[in-house]
């Protein structure tokens, strides 16, 4: 593939390089990223909301470098003797903010990336400013 991202312990890897406009359709943030052995990572953002709502951050896994598929990353629910498997989407507030969010990755996934959209984009859609994200260390957990 030739851009994929690989961890540095400690170290804030930029997923962007200019700004980025959140549109209703979901998109790539950033690069493909070496995800193997991570138990988590935090990703750090700042938007501005104009007129958006229902900004939606999700990862996705794929099973190889090349391999030509996405897969959604699940969350899990657990009930008594039920376990529901859907999508793991991050919901982030109606409003201009910078945020700091803690993502659970499961180190059985190889590569993943992060994808986002807004459920309504508005006349003036939200603006990404900055996108970075940071991996301490194979110790620390979400």
């Amino acid at each position: 593939m030739g851009n994929e991202l690989y961890f540095k312990e400690n170290t804030y890897q930029n997923l962007i390089t200019s700004s980025q406009t959140i549109t209703n359709i979901w998109s790539d943030l950033g690069p493909l990223f070496q995800a193997a052995d991570i138990p988590a990572i935090a990703l750090w953002l700042k938007y501005t909301i104009n007129d958006s709502t229902g900004i939606q951050i999700k990862t996705l896994s794929k099973r190889s470098l090349d391999d030509a598929e996405d897969f959604s990353s699940p969350i899990l629910t657990v009930a008594p003797s039920l376990v529901s498997v859907d999508e793991e989407i991050f919901q982030l507030p109606d409003k201009s903010i910078s945020i700091g969010i803690p993502v659970p990755i499961s180190s059985l996934f190889r590569f993943m990336r992060l994808q986002v959209k807004a459920t309504i984009p508005g006349a003036t859609p939200a603006v990404i400013s900055m996108a970075q994200i940071f991996y301490a260390g194979k110790g620390y957990t979400v």
